[in-house]
Parts: structure tokens; sequence; C-alpha cells
């Protein structure tokens, strides 16, 4: 009985469980920023190369534009 009390009362485990819950926190909120900042910084390069392929200034590009 007195080894469950000991168990119980045992913390060395619980500060690695919250590291390792952060961590996983972290890279969970890292991740899906990712796939945005990869999708807006695509439409950026998409519209600044539509921008530069135009014929003249204030014409703009053909839709057809493969990038």
């Amino acid at each position: 009985m007195s080894n469950l009390r000991g168990f119980l009362r045992d913390e060395s485990g619980q500060a690695m469980l919250e590291f390792l819950l952060l961590l996983m926190a972290i890279v969970g909120i890292v991740g899906l920023s990712k796939i945005g900042i990869r999708n807006i910084t695509a439409q950026f390069w998409v519209a600044l190369a539509k921008r530069i392929a135009a014929p003249c200034p204030t014409c703009a590009a053909s839709d057809d534009l493969q990038i």
C-alpha cells in the first residue's frame, strides 16, 4: 500500500510530460503556420510574376500565364 502512495506522490515525470506536450503544441502551431505562409508567399510571387510578364506597365498579364 505504501508503494501505491509513493507512486501517486511521485512527480518526477510530470515536468517531462509537460515539456513534451508544450513541444507538441509548438510543432503543431508551426506546422499550420507554415502551410498558411506558403500559400500567401505563392500568391505573392504569382502576382509579381504576372506584373513582370505584362506587355506594358498599365496592361494586365493574361490569365494563361503558367508559373
